[in-house]
């Protein structure tokens, strides 16, 4: 699914084929829904793939979108405040997942800092955005599980013209309290599910690709309920 990329950068996105039936549901809707939310276990790939797809997107001739936008809700220090250093030094150990990601995809230890300094892609957290509106971007809200409904709300209302969303999460790596997750994550999913140009993804244990030892965890995991 790789789409012929400009040559603004010296970076080469790698061709990345989806490994599971929910992974291709995920990049079949990527071509025909503007929001797509994709839940389950650990290790199926839902932010591998989302952002695969986003950073393809960007670097397409095809297209008008302009940069990857990564949102993360800074948990569990929700004021980062209490942590030393400037914004982007608070910000920096929220990161780490998305460095290797991108790294990964590109084949080089240095390709997420090459787009951050080519203006292709951006992190923030919902501790800033505020005021913010995104345009001409996709957008990927990781481990939005660790959101509430409040959050979730701000950010989706960020969104302006000629933007396409991926929401990653899994319920049960949720560090909001329960009262929280469920009257927070329950109800946006529902307004989604109610939305045309939205679309839900459930990954389960048959989607894991990670390792075979995560699997045997998660399986024994749910086993033990």
């Amino acid at each position: 699914m790789n789409r012929n990329k400009p040559s603004n950068t010296s970076l080469k996105l790698r061709d990345v084929e989806a490994l599971r039936g929910r992974q291709q549901e995920l990049f079949d809707l990527s071509l025909t829904k503007d929001i797509i939310a994709n839940v389950g276990c650990a290790g199926t790939g839902k932010t591998f793939c989302s952002i695969y797809l986003g950073i393809d997107d960007v670097m397409s001739r095809d297209n008008d979108y302009n940069r990857l936008v990564i949102l993360r809700s800074q948990v569990s220090v929700r004021d980062s405040g209490h942590l030393p250093g400037t914004k982007e030094e608070k910000e920096s150990v929220y990161q780490i997942p998305y460095v290797s990601i991108i790294n990964e995809l590109f084949g080089r230890g240095d390709a997420y800092s090459i787009l951050i300094n080519n203006g292709l892609l951006e992190f923030e957290s919902t501790s800033f955005l505020q005021g913010t509106t995104f345009t001409d971007s996709i957008i990927v809200v990781d481990e939005f599980q660790n959101m509430t409904f409040n959050e979730l709300d701000m950010v989706i209302s960020r969104v302006g013209e000629n933007c396409m969303i991926y929401f990653c999460g899994d319920t049960h790596q949720s560090y909001l309290r329960h009262h929280e997750q469920d009257g927070g994550f329950l109800k946006f999913l529902k307004i989604l599910n109610s939305m045309d140009s939205a679309a839900l993804v459930e990954f389960d244990e048959e989607d894991i690709v990670r390792s075979g030892l995560v699997k045997e965890y998660i399986l024994a995991r749910n086993k033990e309920g």
